[in-house]
C-alpha cells in the first residue's frame, strides 16, 4: 500500500503521513506519494522530500567515561569495578 507525506511546501517539513490523505489539500501543503511506509531506521528530510536512513545509534561505555573523567588511579579504578559487581559493568556499557 502507497504511504504518504502531506508536507508544507515552504520548509518540507511533514504535517501528516501514512496511507490515507484528504482529497483537497490545505493551503501551502503538497503531498509525495512512496511505494511503502519507511522502515523504523529512516527519517523524513525536509531538504530532501525524502526518508532517509538515521546515523547509527552512538554506544557509550558509562565505565570508561567515569574513569577517563574522574582521572581514577588503577587501584581505585578496581575499587569502582569491585564497587558495581561484574552485572552492574555489564548493564552500563
Amino acid at each position: 500500500m502507497a504511504w504518504k507525506v502531506l508536507y508544507r511546501t515552504r520548509d518540507g517539513r511533514p504535517v501528516s503521513q501514512g496511507t490515507r490523505m484528504p482529497k483537497k489539500l490545505p493551503a501551502g501543503t503538497a503531498l509525495k506519494e512512496f511505494a511503502a511506509q519507511p522502515a523504523y531506521n529512516q527519517s523524513w528530510n525536509p531538504s530532501t522530500l525524502v526518508f532517509d536512513d538515521d546515523p547509527p545509534k552512538v554506544v557509550r561505555d558509562r565505565l570508561a567515561e567515569l574513569k577517563t573523567r574522574a582521572n581514577l588511579k588503577p587501584a581505585q579504578e578496581r575499587a569502582v569495578e569491585q564497587w558495581m559487581g561484574e552485572e552492574q559493568i555489564e548493564r552500563y556499557r
